[in-house]
């Protein structure tokens, strides 16, 4: 009678312990927990949809040769209001190896962008704090989107 105790004591620890994981991977959160060896893996898919990536390469129009410690920064910039200038949306940092084109590639939240939105890529190379080179290129990132003139 004890051992059958035993185990739905065990079985209920066990069950209750996938509960907790399921939860808590739905929140985002991943805990490491070592007191049970129940993994629960469950795919979001909702997640694949809020975000979208911007990916390519930047060249340039002379040949030239980059220090060692050189920089690829590539930012997403919201343009809409240009008199307030332009707002950073988020960028990348790359260490610059060998000889260009140099691959940039930018992940970014769906829900920061809006159809009605204007958007450039600029990329920037660095030493240090200094801005060694410099380009911009606008950007649709609604490609099927209506346009009002």
């Amino acid at each position: 009678m004890k051992n059958v105790f035993v185990a739905l004591v065990i079985s209920v620890f066990l069950i209750a312990c996938g509960e907790q994981n399921i939860e808590r991977q739905k929140s985002g959160i991943e805990l490491d927990e070592t007191e049970s060896n129940v993994e629960v893996v469950e795919a979001d898919d909702s997640l694949v949809e809020e975000f979208a990536t911007i990916s390519g390469d930047i060249t340039f129009d002379t040949q030239l040769e980059l220090p060692e410690n050189a920089r690829l920064v590539v930012y997403l910039v919201d343009t809409s209001a240009r008199e307030n200038g332009v707002t950073t949306l988020l960028s990348e940092s790359y260490k610059l190896v060998g000889p260009p084109p140099y691959s940039y590639e930018l992940k970014y939240e769906k829900s920061l962008v809006s159809e009605k939105g204007s958007y450039a890529l600029k990329a920037v190379v660095r030493l240090g704090k200094d801005a060694l080179f410099r380009g911009a290129k606008g950007l649709s990132l609604f490609p099927d989107a209506d346009v009002t003139l």
